[in-house]
């Protein structure tokens, strides 16, 4: 799948899960949307958006049998909700707080695409990586505790600072 088009399911996704709770509240979407404005809520979007594009690339892929590595897709996916928090701190690091909740919303919106960017074009890469078995547990297992912060700290918020509405 071209890197552009990905990008675009995946904000696609993003956007979508992002409401979806808002405008749905069934606790399923509890699992996979943002309940709040928290930093943790955006990179909980920003996983499940990636996994999610993960899986329409991968059907895109089985359906024309052309190359595609599940580990690097799982490593980018493990890897994307930080590159949005080092993006994103960016900013406050500089200037301190957003005043405008404007230019707030433009920042988040060129965090996500810069990220989704930076993203995909290391996945392009690492396409060309071979896994030791060792490298592949790793990956699978970080991945499934991934799974398991993002489920568990959605129901259950413990007192930190990622946690907290800004």
């Amino acid at each position: 799948m071209k890197k552009y088009f990905k990008l675009l399911i995946f904000l696609s996704i993003f956007a979508i899960l992002h409401f979806a709770y808002d405008l749905f509240g069934t606790w399923i979407l509890k699992i996979f949307s943002g309940t709040d404005e928290s930093v943790f809520s955006h990179l909980k979007i920003a996983f499940w958006s990636y996994f999610f594009t993960i899986l329409i690339d991968y059907f895109y892929f089985q359906a024309r049998k052309k190359e595609f590595s599940i580990y690097s897709n799982l490593l980018i996916n493990l890897i994307l909700p930080w590159f949005i928090v080092i993006i994103w701190y960016i900013v406050p690091a500089i200037y301190g707080k957003i005043k405008s909740e404007l230019y707030e919303i433009l920042w988040a919106f060129f965090v996500l695409i810069l990220s989704g960017i930076f993203s995909l074009s290391i996945e392009k890469d690492l396409l060309k990586s071979k896994y030791s078995i060792l490298s592949k547990i790793s990956i699978i297992i970080l991945f499934l505790l991934s799974i398991f912060f993002y489920t568990y700290f959605t129901f259950s918020k413990p007192w930190v600072d990622l946690f907290q509405i800004p």
